[in-house]
């Protein structure tokens, strides 16, 4: 199906931070890669 920017807030809030684009500043893309698999897991 796909990730939406909700639960992809949701998973960044859940770790501290306040938004996606917040996580994302702190991270390399291979975490926000594993991050939106994880998502898309949890989703399922």
């Amino acid at each position: 199906m796909g990730v939406t920017a909700k639960q992809m807030n949701k998973y960044a809030r859940d770790r501290g931070y306040t938004n996606w684009y917040q996580f994302l500043e702190d991270v390399d893309d291979w975490v926000a890669q594993e991050a939106l698999k994880q998502i898309e897991l949890e989703d399922k």
